[in-house]
């Protein structure tokens, strides 16, 4: 038997916004409310129902955050530092560009709120009804794995495998919840440390895949004439518009794993063709100097690259892999 169900959330004013109708089994795991009686009329999807919930002078952030400083800015959107005005919590706000498909954040929305791990960023408040849309989530201390690189040059082995542990936990965790990231790379990765250890906290969820859709419902990612994602850290069956799966995401790690270790990424074509066909033709994955790298992180670097997702591990299997270096 199936029920009728909405995903949902209760906001700060303790109004309920519904986000998006889907149908789940008994064994379905998802944040939900379930309606009793006659469905709710009027258009159910995400962006109308949060306009419906925010202030009329399309300000609602500023009623409930204080600015604080500009963190940057990239193709689809800026962010900001902020203040929570209620408790005095900060916040990292992320505003669209106005070219950017406000499906985008729509996307982001649906995978973070089913995601509750310490290893990914949690979606705190968002608005997308408003003029430029925003979220809010927690603000990750720290830099990016790509910045920490650019200072440091390598991870140590010791501290790369528990910054990989961190990650392929975080990902075992949205893959169990029908969330592949699909633009893993070091830019959305924040590396801090906590009681002198590394610790690791994933980012950016705009183009994720829930439920096997993408943020325009397809099944499938674009193909290479317009790819979905950063194209170094793509894999190959991104590259060809094949199914997505979890090992997409597998793949990337890899690729992380191998610029932590070694410093620059695997792969060093000069021009975007090039790439493509470097990544495409079959391989065993990329191997790393047995004189550099231990045995454990060598051999799952090799296993995650793959050309072929089928012979790739799962993050379950990759964390067993890399639990039986003891460091």
């Amino acid at each position: 038997m199936t029920y009728k169900t909405y995903e949902a959330v209760i906001d700060e004013t303790g109004q309920i916004r519904l986000l998006q109708t889907v149908t789940c089994s008994h064994s379905t795991r998802a944040l939900v409310i379930i309606l009793e009686g006659e469905e709710p009329s009027g258009d159910l999807s995400l962006q109308s129902t949060v306009h419906q919930a925010a202030p009329s002078d399309g300000t609602s952030w500023q009623s409930r955050y204080r600015a604080v400083r500009e963190l940057g800015s990239g193709g689809m959107g800026r962010t900001m530092l902020a203040e929570r005005i209620s408790d005095g919590v900060l916040v990292c706000l992320k505003f669209l560009h106005d070219h950017t498909n406000p499906m985008i954040f729509e996307q982001e929305c649906r995978a973070l709120l089913r995601l509750r791990h310490p290893a990914i960023i949690a979606l705190l408040d968002f608005s997308l009804g408003e003029t430029p849309p925003w979220i809010a989530t927690e603000f990750a201390t720290g830099v990016t794995l790509s910045a920490y690189l650019k200072e440091r040059g390598t991870v140590p082995p010791a501290d790369a495998l528990k910054l990989l542990r961190t990650m392929l936990e975080g990902l075992e965790h949205a893959h169990t919840q029908g969330v592949i990231h699909r633009d893993l790379k070091p830019a959305n990765l924040m590396v801090d440390e906590v009681e002198g250890q590394p610790r690791l906290r994933i980012l950016d969820f705009g183009i994720a895949i829930v439920d096997r859709l993408d943020h325009e419902g397809r099944l499938t990612a674009r193909g290479v004439d317009n790819p979905v994602g950063t194209m170094l850290y793509m894999a190959p069956e991104q590259l060809q518009s094949k199914l997505l799966t979890p090992a997409c995401d597998v793949y990337a790690t890899g690729l992380i794993a191998w610029e932590m270790l070694m410093g620059k990424p695997p792969f060093q074509s000069k021009t975007p063709a090039a790439l493509i066909y470097e990544k495409i033709k079959p391989s065993d994955g990329c191997r790393l100097d047995p004189t550099q790298v231990p045995t454990a992180l060598r051999e799952f670097v090799t296993a995650a690259t793959q050309t072929d997702p089928d012979k790739r591990p799962s993050v379950r299997e990759a964390l067993t892999l890399l639990e039986s270096y003891a460091v």
